[in-house]
């Protein structure tokens, strides 16, 4: 036989499940409170910290509130971190009930709800009235000082009340005067969208005249009767004096034409010899205006102011067709010529004296700029004949360009573009110098057609115009214009007449016109708010009270003012004083309740209530108190009394989510999560990211909560972006991770990226979903980010599975490895907590305690990268002294809730996974150590008693030691009796929590360094064992990256050889098959060499253990529950080989 050694240069590599010819040197079978590392290599897991039991904590800030951990299995439990000294815990119950603790201290923090609906609770949370509500219901993200909570079981909405909706679209039009002419009429046809009657009537278009005339003067050759004039006439009823008009009616209007009257002086044959003259005349007539109800043939008579008289007749007619159902609207043609003037103003004034004396029409016709304004209750359209003289505007345009520059103030148009939806906006007229609607409620009774509103201080005049909406009563709404105005009360004429009686409601805005410009708005009557109660809520950190200190030269007692240095309070301010101990400040009482006056930023007044702090009524101040004394700024929180919660408190409030500012359910549609659940929340991009359904929502960039386009007239970069996932398989969107290739979204089934291709910016037009991979998911955990790589568990009948994707591209597949393949069926079924740390390269798994049984088993992951390798890819289990409820990472301290289920006790505990400053620790540097003890704090020296008689010391256990762990005591104190521990039995622990009492063997208050006396502090906690199992022995051999294990021949190990790092105590127990099992206890500094003041570990420490034994009889375990370190760096062996059987070849 040939003697060998080999060497295995590490244990790094974890467990693995592999037969154990087939693991690789540095692999084991099992490692439990271990911690492989490639630095440190092998070591004992850090113990935790008893940071505070949280079970329940009444009353800390005196309110009514019971601070509480919450034992319902679906209670959701959550992390923030905001900064490095704002690290929480919370716990949202599943009635929507949430509790916060402070990382650092346990400290229970107060959360205000007053803001959102319900009581103690956040009502949008509160999923109880479901049967199959779970923790995983609740998703919680932090971004910056905000924290969002999304229920995966709340559908979204919108508001869809009559007031939610965007102003409804008014009957209305406005008429623009573009041309003054002369010889006009500037005719309207006003009608009713749903009646296509038209009206027939002809008008003039030839005129002539009969020659014969007759002369009322003295005919004799002056021609005195010559002369042009303007003849206009109207005979009968007008066919246009009605709503609608009455073409039966015989009248006859508006005709114009022009009577030039010529005159040749005849000479009167002579009776002698003498000539006289007598006038002659002929008339020319000239139609300007052809009017209405002429026809063919119609004569009209006409005596000249001279005398002359003229028959004129219709020569030739046209006929005209209208739609003109409800008004006709026939002024005035304009002068024909230039000797007189037409103006606006003119033109204008006779349109609206003509409209306004139809009566029925229901039109309130208003004089705007160079235009007119009609309103109507129900709906009308306009149109005119003489489309060269006005543009007219109703509820739609073709052009910008043709809308009027003067109007009334929030008048809306939709802009059609073209023939298709897609391209269509909104457009709303905004009046100069108004910044806001003045809508006022009031109240109003009617009697016949008057009503009587009463409005206090309403500032209005007569003839001011208001829009009414009557929201009981019963009355019309519209546009009216008031009359009999007084201080507080006004009238108005109503069209129907009624009775009601005083008390009946109604809202009313004035009516406003004038110059401005045309806003994009939203579509009228469409809805515009998403209902804020379906959408996720946010909780903002709000910092404690402030209390400054008052020097008697900060008091002014002839101003009553006290300085405070950039004090930022407000009036109203609840503040409390104290005297400090020392002269109380006159006019004040100590422990006192007071209201802040804000005189500036660096002073304030006080006050002895809120009403008189808001009058402005101070305190006198007739003294100045001392030096000490001070105010503290005290609040009001859920409504309670204003006190000094000193740890601040959370404060839920609702995201402000944009409106639908612009556009239509075309333009601007609804986001796809409309209707629906949000199952996850995230930001991307610069962009809050929603995942609702099949859809990734995204907001508009840097506006994290808007879901809308700014505007419908094109296409923004900043655009939100709301995308579907193909697939073949339902894909509900659950969770995402973002990577350098894009976002990794996660379906239940399939993984998408959200990517913006070659394109550098994410943009509507750029943002495509393309399918990766169809790995399964559980979505009730969370992926996490490795760095460059993402993990994600899922689970299946038998075990949970780790995987890890890595080489994410818009273009490639990526590759993804199942991680615990190694483990295999060791991975628990049911894991679903996971919390990384990529500083340190550890993933820390649980099983969620809300959504299965809990166990007190952690399994961690550690890997390693190098050379863009995975040199290390590590499984190892953590055992805790408690049943893990739930568990995080935040700054390089892993954070465990664990929980006693036979009593629901529960506590907060840290373990560092660097050491910090407040790690406890035995030995002094560079030679100091952990100390391994679970739940641990310190005991000073203070808080024993020695008695010394029954040579005994005690102390006061307190609350949070729920586990039926071994308690033990270590000495860390740099002294004689440093490292000396003691395993506190079960019958030395009396009482019952917090007040249990630790009764010690002899003196652990004092001992001695240097042989002087010097007081102890103890470290007391849970000890828990570190254990390693080591693989059979097998001679390895080495072809490039493959290892092989010889194991056809017969090995015999003699000795194995550990090379221990920092180690204190240490046992390695050999079973061997057929023979007892051997355990030697490895301390690395015998008790009888130990120093004084000399802890018992050594920095590295070589031993040797005897086998001699054949390696598969052989199983070799080392173990460790001494608070010391234990660190395993390598080990090597030496046997005897033989080949037993024919060579290979």
């Amino acid at each position: 036989m040939a003697s060998v050694t080999q060497k295995v240069p590490n244990y790094v590599l974890g467990i693995s499940t592999q037969p154990d010819e087939k693991k690789i040197p540095g692999q084991v079978v099992d490692l439990v409170n271990g911690v492989p590392d490639v630095v440190n290599q092998l070591t004992k897991r850090p113990g935790s910290q008893l940071v505070k039991d949280i079970t329940t904590t009444s009353n800390p800030y005196g309110d009514s509130k019971t601070y509480a951990v919450d034992t319902a299995a679906n209670a959701k439990w959550f992390s923030i971190y905001t900064a490095h000294d704002e690290q929480y815990i919370g716990q949202c119950a599943a009635d929507g009930e949430v509790n916060i603790w402070r990382c650092s201290d346990g400290a229970s923090i107060p959360v205000d709800y007053s803001l959102v609906p319900g009581t103690l609770k956040a009502t949008y949370l509160d999923n109880t009235a479901l049967s199959d509500e779970k923790s995983s219901d609740i998703q919680v993200l932090t971004i910056n000082e905000t924290t969002f909570f999304v229920n995966r079981r709340k559908n979204t909405a919108m508001l869809s009340g009559t007031g939610d909706l965007s102003p409804a679209q008014l009957n209305e039009a406005f008429i623009s005067l573009d041309t003054i002419t002369y010889g006009k009429q500037y005719a309207l046809d006003i009608f009713d969208p749903e009646d296509n009657t038209t009206f027939t009537h002809t008008r003039a278009t030839g005129i002539t005249v009969d020659e014969t005339t007759s002369y009322s003067g003295t005919s004799n050759g002056d021609c005195l009767g010559m002369g042009r004039e303007t003849v206009e006439i109207s005979t009968g009823t007008d066919k246009f004096g009605t709503s609608p008009p009455n073409m039966s009616a015989n009248g006859k209007s508006r005709l114009r034409y022009e009577v030039d009257t010529r005159c040749t002086p005849q000479p009167t044959p002579p009776i002698d010899d003498s000539y006289d003259y007598h006038d002659t005349y002929q008339p020319f007539v000239k139609l300007q205006f052809g009017g209405e109800g002429w026809a063919v043939n119609d004569t009209h008579q006409y005596t000249s102011e001279k005398g002359v008289t003229t028959t004129a007749k219709i020569k030739s007619t046209q006929t005209i067709v209208s739609r003109c159902n409800v008004a006709g609207v026939r002024p005035p043609a304009t002068s024909s010529t230039a000797e007189e003037h037409v103006s606006t103003a003119g033109i204008l004034g006779d349109m609206k004296a003509t409209l306004d004396a139809i009566s029925g029409t229901g039109i309130t016709c208003t004089i705007v700029g160079n235009g007119l304004h009609l309103y109507r209750a129900t709906p009308f359209g306009v149109t005119t004949p003489e489309k060269t003289l006005m543009t007219i505007t109703t509820t739609e345009a073709n052009n910008i360009a043709d809308l009027p520059r003067t109007c009334r103030h929030g008048y809306v148009v939709r802009i059609v573009n073209s023939g298709e939806d897609m391209d269509d906006y909104y457009l709303r007229f905004q009046a100069e110098g108004i910044n806001a609607e003045i809508s006022k409620s009031a109240t109003y009774a009617r009697s016949g057609t008057t009503v009587t509103v009463t409005s206090t201080a309403h500032g209005l005049s007569n003839g001011d115009q208001v829009f009414v909406d009557f929201t009981s009563g019963g009355a019309l709404d519209g546009l009216y214009t008031i009359a009999n105005v007084a201080s507080d009360t006004f009238e108005l004429t109503t069209a129907a007449s009624g009775t009601i009686g005083a008390g009946a409601t109604l809202t009313y805005t004035p009516a406003r016109y004038g110059e401005g410009v045309w806003e994009e708005v939203a579509a009228p009557g469409i809805e515009v708010t998403i209902d804020k109660d379906t959408m996720p809520l946010q909780i903002k950190r709000v910092s404690g009270s402030t209390t400054n200190t008052i020097a008697t030269s900060a008091v002014n007692t002839s101003t009553e003012v006290i300085t405070i240095t950039n004090h930022g309070m407000s009036t109203t301010q609840a503040v409390t004083y104290s005297n400090g101990g020392g002269t109380t400040l006159a006019g004040l009482s100590d422990a006192t309740t007071y209201y802040v006056i804000k005189v500036d930023d660096n002073s304030i007044k006080l006050a002895t209530n809120a009403s008189n702090a808001t009058a402005g009524t101070a305190i006198n101040l007739t003294g100045t108190g001392n030096n000490a004394q001070t105010i503290t700024d005290i609040h009001s929180i859920n409504g309670g009394t204003a006190r000094n919660y000193s740890n601040g408190w959370f404060q839920f409030q609702y995201p402000d989510w944009g409106e639908r500012d612009v556009g239509d359910n075309i333009t601007n549609s609804l986001p796809t999560f409309i209707g629906n659940p949000i199952q996850k929340m995230m930001f991307f991009r610069n962009r809050i990211a929603l995942l609702s359904n099949e859809n990734i929502i995204l907001s508009r960039v840097n506006d994290y909560y808007s879901f809308w386009v700014k505007t419908a007239m094109a296409i923004s970069n900043a655009d939100p972006i709301d995308l579907q996932s193909s697939s073949l398989y339902p894909t509900k969107l659950f969770d995402a991770v973002e990577q350098a290739g894009g976002l990794v979204i996660f379906s239940a089934s399939e993984q998408f990226l959200l990517s913006s291709g070659a394109e550098a910016l994410l943009t509507p037009e750029t943002a495509k979903i393309s399918y990766l991979s169809s790995y399964a998911f559980n979505p009730d955990t969370e992926p996490i980010s490795l760095g460059t790589t993402i993990g994600f568990l899922n689970s299946t009948a038998r075990q949970s599975r780790f995987y890890e994707m890595a080489n994410v591209s818009p273009t490639e597949e990526p590759e993804v490895q199942e991680q615990t393949k190694i483990v295999g069926e060791l991975f628990p079924q049911n894991t679903t907590l996971i919390s990384g740390s990529t500083e340190n390269d550890i993933l820390l798994f649980g099983v969620d305690s809300t959504l299965h049984t809990s166990t007190n088993e952690v399994w961690g992951y550690k890997y390693f990268e190098s050379g863009g390798k995975r040199a290390q890819s590590a499984w190892f289990r953590w055992l805790m002294p408690n049943k893990v409820i739930y568990h995080t990472i935040l700054d390089d301290v892993y954070y465990a809730i664990l929980g006693n289920s036979a009593n629901n006790k529960f506590t907060l505990e840290k373990f560092d996974l660097k050491l910090t400053s407040d790690t406890p620790m035995i030995g002094t540097a560079p030679d100091e150590n952990r100390v391994h003890l679970d739940t641990k704090k310190t005991i000073a020296t203070g808080d024993i008693t020695y008695n010394t008689a029954a040579d005994t010391s005690t102390f006061t256990l307190g609350s949070g030691y729920y586990s039926d762990k071994t308690l033990t005591v270590y000495c860390t104190t740099d002294s004689d009796d440093i490292g000396k521990s003691y395993d506190v039995p079960a019958a030395s622990i009396t009482g019952t929590a917090p007040n249990e009492t630790v009764t010690l063997p002899g003196n652990w208050k004092t001992s001695k360094k240097d042989g002087s006396p010097v007081n102890v502090d103890l470290i007391v906690g849970y000890e828990y064992e570190f254990e390693v199992e080591l693989p059979k022995i097998y001679i390895t051999k080495t072809a490039g990256e493959q290892q092989t294990s010889e194991t056809r021949g017969s090995l015999i190990i003699h000795r194995m050889n550990f090379d221990f790092g920092d180690v204190g105590v240490i046992d390695v127990t050999l079973k061997r098959r057929g023979r007892d099992d051997y355990t030697y206890t490895v301390e690395s500094l015998e008790w009888d060499n130990v120093s004084a003041s000399r802890a018992t570990i050594a920095k590295n420490y070589l031993h040797t253990i005897p086998v001699y034994d054949r390696n598969d009889n052989l199983t070799v375990f080392l173990k460790s529950n001494h608070p010391s370190p234990a660190t395993i760096h390598s080990m090597n062996w030496e046997g005897d080989y033989s080949p037993r059987y024919y060579q290979r070849v």
